[in-house]
């Protein structure tokens, strides 16, 4: 089997068919949306919060996005150079701008197991979507260790007990496959058997992070730094709005908000998201909030985080569909 996938194999989801998926998702954000500004409005005004904000600061949190987006580019190299390939920054910058779009349409960000086939002349496809699992896997380890340091600080035992078990089974299950003789037991499998290369070059890179840990070390740093910029995007956009709350509040509760969106109800994480840091922030704190300029603040931290990336993405995604076409189109004039 080819070390790279041919355009055909690789899966490009069309508007008409993601959308027809989404339908409840979407059905779901507009209800919960609609329900927390119908429900802020009558505790305060919106009119008058948003006349209010400080939108000159603005620029700060989506300086800090664009941060954020080209730290993701240097966190994928640094994983890929951990297998022995080299990437530029540029190439994955372009891989995750390109993709972004798309991933408004595809659940759980699906699609950005796509990014390694844009940049499949770097290395195979298999260990490819490896690093992207890999980034992600990390990544809900920093969350998970995030979520363990805010649910001691407002002693909420059972996050606590959630993000622990999480954890464990996450990197439990890699252990599993590792250190065991239950990744040998999988490939000898009659239907799997004929995967074995490709079972070898996805676990490559775990294979890797095994053998040098300091730059699992560096990788994680990484990470943590990338989520520790998401708490200072919230939290400036909670000043922006006029809900400054106390920097406590934002590092223990922000997590378990971004944790409790992960979940497939809504659409993005928008309303599950909002509506989860708001009720976490009511439950521990013993005096009134502004719930209108927390919401507009959660809102806004959608829009400057999924929003505006996949529109800045948009010249890149139509170029590498436009590509993707001709390739498809190459292979199949010769076959007519």
């Amino acid at each position: 089997m080819d070390d790279c996938m041919e355009p055909k194999d690789i899966p490009i989801p069309s508007l008409s068919a993601s959308l027809k998926k989404l339908w409840l998702p979407i059905l779901m954000t507009c209800v919960v949306l609609v329900g927390l500004f119908w429900w802020a409005s009558g505790q305060q005004s919106l009119t008058t919060m948003l006349q209010k904000a400080q939108w000159q600061w603005l620029w700060a949190p989506a300086l800090l996005v664009c941060f954020n987006m080209g730290l993701a580019a240097f966190r994928w190299a640094a994983i890929v150079k951990t297998a022995g390939y080299t990437m530029l920054w540029r190439e994955g910058m372009y891989a995750i701008l390109a993709t972004w779009p798309l991933a408004l349409l595809t659940p759980g960000r699906a699609s950005d197991l796509l990014r390694p086939y844009i940049v499949r002349h770097r290395f195979p496809m298999a260990e490819g979507m490896s690093s992207v699992v890999v980034e992600k896997m990390i990544d809900v380890q920093s969350l998970c260790i995030l979520v363990l340091v805010g649910s001691v600080w407002h002693g909420l035992w059972s996050w606590f007990a959630f993000a622990l078990v999480g954890l464990i089974c996450a990197w439990g299950g890699v252990a599993l496959l590792l250190y065991t003789s239950l990744l040998e037991w999988i490939k000898a499998r009659p239907y799997l058997n004929k995967f074995s290369k490709l079972f070898d070059q996805f676990f490559s890179i775990f294979e890797h992070f095994r053998a040098q840990p300091l730059r699992f070390v560096y990788v994680c740093s990484l990470s943590l730094l990338a989520w520790c910029v998401a708490l200072l995007i919230i939290w400036s956009l909670l000043h922006i709005f006029g809900a400054p709350l106390p920097v406590s509040h934002v590092v223990s509760l922000w997590p378990i908000a971004l944790f409790i969106g992960q979940l497939p109800i809504t659409f993005a994480g928008m309303g599950t998201r909002d509506a989860s840091f708001l009720a976490l922030i009511m439950l521990t704190s013993p005096q009134n909030v502004p719930q209108a300029g927390i919401l507009s603040a959660t809102f806004s931290y959608a829009l400057l985080t999924t929003w505006m990336p996949a529109v800045l993405g948009l010249p890149w995604s139509f170029r590498f569909l436009a590509t993707y076409r001709q390739q498809r189109q190459g292979k199949e004039e010769p076959n007519t």
